[in-house]
């Protein structure tokens, strides 16, 4: 079986092991790398297809230079990374040659911060590249997670990619595609470089058209000049900045916009995103991102020598006037986490969980207060403002976790009962039993980029939902999405208590998917950031088609409702949550399973939307 973008042939598979039930899957009548239903739990399953000796079986991703899956290599038993390497139309031969070469030069390569090369394989006369299967977390997720990172680590970081650049260069060799996605922190806590590019790739399509997300790569590559060693360090300061401020090098409201800026503009100054981070490192950031190859550091071997200056720098500053202790403490209280006990070990617990943090903020306090009024630490007040802000911002967090952590108990032991009026009683349908029963346990994921800082708290029964923007491009859904499954017939629906958006085009409302949230089509329902509210169709392809759409308090609602029977959805509103009108029914074939959820999505770039949803309800029978 051909695939539909390269001239690769695959073999098909007659079976395929569901990963998330582990039930074998039928698969041959279908094209290897498609999608199927599993059978046994309704969630979509990619084909396998046998290439050679490898059998791909998952998809890791799409580099700007190829498509990467996750093989066995069945003749040796192990676990590779293959990328179908996409080259030039135009001068393939020779695209083909260079490719060969230069991969039997990074194939003898073998150094501790580099994915190493296992191979270059061609079929009918298509090249693609097996590669080290790295296991660990990139700082594209890290980021996701924790949003930017500590100075140290991302410096350390640095430091080992570009030792890792260094071994390139010294063989002549670019990696060509240094982004967060492709830097994973291994087992034993190094940075490791993966996804290796080569130059005889192309990150154009057939039709000349840019392919990834270039916010990365250097500007003279967007003007079609060769990958350099140059070119690798621009992307690893351009990386540097995005993973210390959150921001990328050039601002824009749309990526147009950005790519357009990054052409004719000089990046914004650090400093203006990230005032906290050391000079050192902000100087040599901000030569790494120059426009002209000829203002950038001359070599990797100098980038290391001066990252290795800039940490020896910030250690240093850190062992002043008893500032350490105040900077590391704020790190450890916006990292505290409440573990979710049952409720009887928390009686037995809660007494030393309080002496601990009673006693953490007290030396934290005192300590502050020292940086705050002693003349010693002077330098440091500007950034003791920064991490009283952020202080706030995770007491405020805490303090709503942790009331809604005791009602939740109280309630469980009999003293409590919910004194909203509107309350609805559980449901005892199968359908919504899982949901009424541990409300608690919605969770959070993100379809394409997540946000900068995302957060999502289920306290108390409101749910409060924020997401940014800041790679809001990667993907087809781009939203912060809090979601839980059920199936068959069902009512969705809840109360819209608040929502503020910069955009009018943002999204604050319910999205209903089909099994695995990030494959196939779905449905939004929910108001704009102008105030309309809409009913759309959103496409797995990315293509969004607006079903209907009623200007500000047309249909006076409170509460945003959704039946679903078989292939039926029907959006409804509702002022009290009891009798409920019809907005507008569609057909929408989806999995028997359904991910139903709330999203949030600003829709602009560097923005926050944030919404507050309560009186949740899910249930297996569907309201008139």
């Amino acid at each position: 079986m051909q695939d539909s973008q390269c001239s690769i042939q695959f073999k098909t598979v007659d079976l395929a092991c569901c990963p998330f039930c582990k039930k074998s899957v039928p698969t041959a009548s279908r094209d290897p790398l498609s999608h199927i239903v599993c059978p046994t739990c309704g969630k979509q399953v990619l084909v396998p297809g046998r290439l050679g000796v490898f059998l791909l079986h998952d998809h890791i991703g799409e580099g700007e230079m190829g498509t990467i899956y996750r093989a066995t290599d069945e003749s040796l038993g192990r676990e590779v990374a293959v990328k179908l390497v996409r080259i030039g139309q135009a001068d393939a031969p020779e695209s083909r040659e260079r490719l060969t070469r230069e991969a039997c030069a990074a194939g003898k390569l073998n150094h501790p911060r580099v994915a190493q090369v296992y191979s270059l394989n061609f079929s009918e006369g298509h090249p693609y590249l097996v590669m080290e299967l790295v296991s660990g977390l990139d700082f594209a997720k890290k980021f996701e997670r924790e949003g930017p990172i500590n100075e140290r680590v991302a410096l350390r970081m640095a430091l080992d990619v570009a030792e890792g650049l260094s071994a390139l260069h010294r063989e002549n060799l670019v990696h060509g595609d240094i982004k967060p996605a492709n830097i994973v922190l291994d087992r034993d806590g190094n940075a490791k470089l993966v996804d290796f590019g080569l130059s005889g790739m192309t990150r154009h399509d057939g039709q000349g058209n840019f392919i990834g997300t270039p916010f990365f790569i250097a500007p003279e590559l967007l003007q079609g000049v060769d990958d350099t060693h140059q070119s690798d360090l621009y992307s690893l300061g351009a990386t540097l900045y995005y993973l210390l401020s959150g921001r990328l090098t050039h601002e824009g409201e749309t990526p147009s916009e950005i790519l357009k800026a990054r052409l004719t503009q000089k990046p914004v100054p650090l400093d203006q995103h990230a005032c906290h981070i050391s000079p050192a490192t902000r100087r040599l950031i901000m030569r790494m991102i120059e426009p002209s190859p000829a203002k950038r550091p001359a070599n990797s071997e100098i980038v290391a020598a001066e990252i290795r200056e800039a940490l020896a720098l910030l250690e240093a500053s850190l062992q002043s006037a008893g500032v350490p202790l105040a900077l590391r403490m704020h790190r450890t209280l916006l990292r505290l986490r409440l573990p979710r006990l049952p409720w009887r070990q928390v009686q037995a617990r809660r007494h030393r969980r309080a002496f601990l943090l009673l006693f953490v903020f007290a030396v934290s306090a005192g300590m502050i207060a020292f940086t705050a009024f002693h003349p010693a630490c002077a330098p440091y007040r500007t950034h003791l403002r920064q991490v009283l802000d952020r202080c706030d911002n995770a007491a405020a967090a805490v303090s709503s976790l942790m009331q809604g952590t005791v009602s939740r108990i109280r309630r469980a032991i009999g003293r409590d009962r919910p004194s909203s009026p509107s309350a609805l009683a559980p449901d005892t349908s199968p359908h919504a039993a899982f949901t009424t029963a541990n409300g608690e346990t919605w969770f959070t994921m993100t379809l394409g980029a997540a946000p900068q800082r995302g957060s999502a708290i289920y306290a108390g029964g409101t749910l409060i939902l924020q997401g940014s923007g800041t790679a809001m491009w990667e993907g087809p859904d781009c939203c912060r999405y809090v979601w839980s499954q059920t199936e068959g017939a069902y009512h969705f629906s809840a109360s819209l208590l608040a929502h503020a958006d910069q955009d009018p085009l943002a999204m604050t409302g319910m999205l209903i998917k089909g099994a695995d949230p990030a494959l196939g089509d779905g449905l939004f329902f929910g108001v704009l950031g102008s105030g309309d509210l809409v009913l759309q169709l959103r496409r797995a392809t990315g293509e969004k088609h607006v079903l209907k759409r009623e200007p500000p308090r047309v249909s006076p609602w409170r509460y945003l409702g959704i039946n679903r029977t078989a292939d039926t959805f029907a959006a409804l509103v509702s002022e009290d949550g009891r009798t409920w009108a019809p907005f507008m029914t569609c057909t929408l074939p989806l999995t028997e399973a359904n991910t139903v959820g709330f999203v949030v999505s600003p829709n602009l770039a560097h923005a926050l939307s944030t919404a507050k949803f309560t009186t949740i309800r899910l249930t297996g029978k569907t309201v008139p």
